[in-house]
């Protein structure tokens, strides 16, 4: 692969994933719900990326409307910066498409209980205590700040810490 056609893929994908993260960022930042316990701005950016990324796939896969740049720049930038649990729920469809619905299976569960054990260690072993979390100022509130605007996060951001 010449190095034009190497250097316009990186493009693309540069493209779409800064343009995936500011779509990240805004939709989570707009659905903020006050008082809610439930991170809505996190569930709707996964779930309409998981939408997305279907809607996609199926152009790519069935027609010759999306080039492998279009590829690049919406499917890998675009929802790769977007929502990686799109990405993660395509791939399980894929192997179940495959035959593989055993392994898919497992792949989806492995992902969830290890995920989450891999960030409670990590966050235990980085001092930040997970087992032992701290309400915020109101009562059942278990949100972390959002640093710059001390509005409540609901998962979109870069720096998250507990109050």
């Amino acid at each position: 692969m010449g190095g034009y056609l190497v250097m316009d893929r990186m493009l693309c994908l540069a493209a779409g994933s800064v343009a995936g993260g500011f779509a990240r960022w805004l939709l989570s930042d707009f659905m903020i719900a006050p008082g809610s316990k439930l991170p809505w701005g996190t569930l709707v950016v996964n779930l309409s990326g998981c939408l997305l990324m279907g809607i996609l796939h199926g152009l790519g896969e069935n027609s010759s409307i999306m080039s492998v740049r279009g590829r690049m720049l919406l499917l890998v930038g675009f929802c790769g910066a977007f929502t990686t649990f799109s990405t993660w729920m395509l791939e399980s469809s894929v192997l179940m498409d495959k035959g593989a619905s055993r392994t898919a299976l497992a792949y989806i569960l492995v992902s969830v209980i290890l995920g989450f054990a891999f960030l409670r260690a990590g966050a235990f072993l980085q001092g930040l205590r997970p087992f032992q979390t701290r309400p915020s100022r109101k009562s059942g509130d278990l949100r972390y700040s959002q640093p710059f605007s001390g509005r409540a996060c609901t998962g979109s951001c870069l720096s998250l810490r507990y109050f």
